[in-house]
């Protein structure tokens, strides 16, 4: 009647929007949330992860909402690489293998259109999402160590330019994109230290 949707988690109204659509991405979203917050075996980092076209190594691409992982990630997905996971990477604690998590990947137009531009083959994508959305129709799913990780950086009017990070710099950065701090800081700890020490990490300007 108030022309709103509205999204409750218990007794509490976690989004209120006036679109069917941003309502079901507000619900997807939590569901998601929820099921992070109850797993402990699974070191989580916002970011994308992805199998090499050779297949012997993935490369982890992380960084702050909106600096274009996404879009770095569907530009490699282009060249012949396979993804794990957008947006929500599950390393093993153990192998530091990043788990297969296929979840729809999130597009605004802007990432739409630079999509339109690369070469891609008939089955990049399955057919009929939502606006918005990007499901790939292929993803890598043997686990493979990490062979490195990129940081997406913005600066306007620079040609692309990617810079190794110190391990002190590179473990700092991770743990901001890093999911698990705060319910299992230990867990969180240890993979990132870990990953610093194995795999070279990368400013991408």
């Amino acid at each position: 009647a108030t022309g709103l949707w509205e999204l409750w988690s218990g007794d509490t109204r976690t989004h209120q929007t006036t679109t069917l659509e941003d309502a079901l991405l507000a619900l997807e979203w939590q569901l998601v949330s929820d099921l992070l917050a109850r797993i402990d075996d699974r070191c989580h980092l916002h970011g994308a992860a992805l199998a090499d076209p050779s297949g012997t190594m993935s490369v982890l691409v992380l960084g702050e909402s909106g600096v274009g992982k996404t879009t770095l990630t569907l530009a490699l997905m282009a060249r012949g690489f396979r993804p794990f996971t957008d947006d929500v990477i599950l390393l093993d604690p153990e192998t530091l293998a990043p788990r297969t998590f296929e979840r729809a990947f999130h597009v605004d137009r802007t990432t739409r259109a630079l999509m339109d531009t690369l070469p891609h083959g008939s089955d990049w994508e399955v057919p009929g999402m939502p606006d918005g959305y990007f499901m790939p129709a292929t993803w890598a799913s043997d686990p493979l160590p990490v062979g490195a990780v990129i940081v997406p950086k913005a600066r306007e009017h620079e040609r692309p330019l990617l810079v190794a990070l110190p391990m002190a710099e590179a473990a700092a950065t991770l743990l901001t994109c890093s999911g698990s701090l705060e319910h299992a800081p230990a867990l969180a700890l240890k993979a990132v230290a870990r990953l610093t020490a194995t795999a070279p990490c990368y400013a991408l300007y």
